[in-house]
Formats: C-alpha cells, structure tokens, sequence
C-alpha cells in the first residue's frame, strides 16, 4: 500500500486531515501508514481522524503508529480521534488500554 492507497480528505490549510483505514494495520501496511501520516504531519496537519470503521486486523506494529501519531499531535496542541471503531478496533483498543485514552467517536 502506499499514501495514494490510504483514502484521505484535509481541508485546505492542511490544519486537519480524515483518514479512511481499512484492511489490516499490520507489519506489512503499518509503513506505508506511517509515512503516510507522517506527510500530512509535515505539512502542517495537527488534527487527525483515523476511519476505522472497515479495519478488519490490527497487530502491535499497526498500533504503534497509532500511538505514535497520537503523541507527535498531542505535543503540538493537536488531537486524534478514532472515527467508527470496527469490532476489531474497538476490541484492539481495550485489549491494549487505550479506549479511555483515545478519543473515540461513534
């Protein structure tokens, strides 16, 4: 997969950026991910929104690059919001202690 792959709408000053995640979020997607996010951040973009309603498998490499876009924001005054957990998310998320510190939005 590459950024072109990752679904996203950001508003015109790049302030914030929507993101449609879908599939696995695993060793194998997690880079491209990564870089992805990354691009977005360098240009500008502090607010992020991770669609996760169509994730079907998240591992701990794909978690991490949640995580680690959830730290650069935060530091920056920036915030992330998990849009529409799939059932796999939602349970990722539990299982890893980060429900109560994510914002979720159904």
């Amino acid at each position: 997969m590459t950024g072109s792959d990752w679904p996203t709408a950001v508003d015109g000053e790049h302030a914030s950026a929507t993101v449609q995640l879908f599939g696995d979020l695993d060793l194998a997607t997690a880079p491209n991910l990564r870089d992805h996010l990354s691009r977005l951040y360098a240009r500008g973009t502090r607010n992020f929104v991770l669609d996760s309603s169509n994730v079907a498998f998240v591992d701990s490499v794909g978690l991490s690059v949640i995580v680690s876009l959830y730290r650069r924001c935060r530091e920056e005054a920036g915030g992330l919001v998990i849009k529409s957990p799939s059932r796999v998310m939602e349970r990722t998320l539990e299982v890893a202690g980060l429900y109560d510190v994510l914002e979720i939005a159904e």
